[in-house]
């Protein structure tokens, strides 16, 4: 599949070779660069700015059983990309991360 819009770096084609990501996450990050991409549209991927040391990359973040959904205590892959001046989207990283609920430590859900 060729993006348009998607620069995939070496770090990030190494990152989806991790044998910790399962046929069900290989189908959710592609569903992912597919949105990013432009393909189809990007009603429910969950997306947010980084800030510190990071500060201009973007987070997209795809959970277990469909892009989007933040589904505690599940884990879910986390996609780092940064926006180029070009309009282009070079993907950074891929890492199956923790999905949170939002609820602090301590408190009830």
């Amino acid at each position: 599949m060729l993006f348009e819009r998607l620069l995939l770096t070496e770090r990030f084609v190494n990152d989806l070779l991790n044998p910790d990501l399962t046929r069900d996450d290989a189908r959710d990050i592609l569903r992912a660069l597919r949105m990013l991409d432009g393909q189809i549209r990007m009603s429910s991927l969950h997306l947010h700015r980084l800030e510190g040391d990071r500060e201009g990359a973007w987070v997209a973040v795809v959970s277990p059983g469909g892009v989007g959904r933040l589904n505690p205590p599940h884990r879910g892959v986390r996609l780092t990309f940064d926006e180029l001046p070009d309009g282009r989207r070079r993907m950074n990283t891929c890492a199956k991360t923790p999905v949170t609920s939002g609820v602090p430590p301590g408190a009830a859900p």
